[in-house]
């Protein structure tokens, strides 16, 4: 007798992967992750204001 299979599991399983592989692809298109972002606004901001605050005039 054959090896019983749950056709809802293997679905979910299948999606899984679809969702996964999308999710890479997304991340080389979209580049850096929100908290990447953040980071580096925030460093830039900071070294702007000590830069200025240096200034002669």
């Amino acid at each position: 007798m054959g090896e019983i299979v749950n056709f809802n599991r293997f679905r979910k399983k299948r999606t899984k992967e679809e969702a996964a592989c999308k999710t890479g692809v997304n991340r080389i298109y979209h580049g850096r992750t929100k908290n990447q972002k953040q980071r580096d606004k925030s460093e830039t901001t900071r070294k702007d204001c000590k830069y200025d605050n240096k200034h002669l005039d």
